[in-house]
């Protein structure tokens, strides 16, 4: 009998070390500190740690991508399920100027989709400052205009044309392949995150532990109880829920829940953690 010499592997990426909620608290400012799926903060660190726990780190690494509490999902990888799930795509342009290809799925057979740089530029979302600035823009000559500093180079335009175009004819032929999610290169531009850049960058995002310390109370006041939801959850202290309801609000995606919010209930579930060791 011939011996098989195949090698199985198992992932034991799932197999995270979490016996507690200290546990997951501390491995969620760990994978944030190593920008593990581009984590900047505890608050994406645990989003992290949900997905890796779901998939594992392999696979989660090279599917999903944070930025700035949002989670996205990477071009390749919406291209791999499209064609997981029966699709098929012939490349027939990708270049600074122009992303091309021929789709099929399904009962849609050889379907033309692109994008151009020259459609790019009739668009707000190229174009550097705020929503109202960009808009602005739209009016003047094309080289009056001030492009954002990424898309100064014939590569970059390509990529995000490209993302954008695979974008398009995922949620077009085969939603499922995107799981209603944008790739990195589409979400960096939506306009409702330039607060939390700029906020980011300059670091001006406030630390509630350190303003539990100051002695205007009304700094923490506004984030100390729940923003979103109905009766039972809007309004009510975050020390006030059991800590499932506290990782669920952690991981929330609603724009209600700022950066703050989120250090907010980090101290709430903290001080959980600590009265249950006592």
């Amino acid at each position: 009998m011939k011996q098989s010499t195949a090698v199985t592997t198992t992932d034991h990426s799932r197999n995270l070390p979490i016996h507690s909620m200290a546990d997951a608290n501390q491995l969620a400012v760990s994978l944030a500190q190593a920008k593990v799926l581009g984590a900047g903060n505890p608050a994406e660190g645990m989003l992290a740690v949900i997905l890796i726990k779901e998939v594992g780190l392999v696979k989660a690494s090279a599917t999903y991508h944070l930025m700035f509490g949002q989670l996205s999902k990477k071009a390749t990888a919406i291209l791999a399920h499209f064609t997981e799930k029966g699709g098929t795509y012939r490349i027939v342009r990708r270049d600074s100027e122009c992303a091309e290809v021929i789709a099929s799925f399904g009962d849609t057979k050889d379907m033309t989709f692109s994008f151009s740089w020259e459609e790019a530029k009739q668009e707000p979302f190229v174009y550097d400052g705020k929503p109202g600035v960009q808009i602005a823009q739209l009016s003047k000559p094309f080289e009056q205009r001030k492009l954002k500093a990424k898309y100064a180079t014939p590569r970059s335009r390509m990529q995000m044309l490209w993302a954008r175009l695979v974008s398009d004819f995922g949620n077009a032929l085969c939603p499922d392949a995107c799981e209603g999610l944008y790739p990195p290169e589409v979400v960096s531009d939506f306009s409702e995150l330039d607060d939390r850049k700029e906020s980011a960058t300059a670091g001006q995002v406030i630390d509630i532990a350190e303003a539990q310390r100051r002695t205007d109370a009304s700094i923490v006041q506004d984030f100390q109880v729940c923003p979103i939801g109905g009766e039972g959850w809007k309004g009510k202290k975050w020390e006030d829920f059991p800590s499932a309801s506290l990782m669920m609000a952690m991981a929330s995606d609603d724009p209600a829940i700022s950066d703050t919010h989120r250090a907010a209930i980090q101290v709430a579930l903290d001080n959980k953690n600590a009265a249950n060791k006592q």
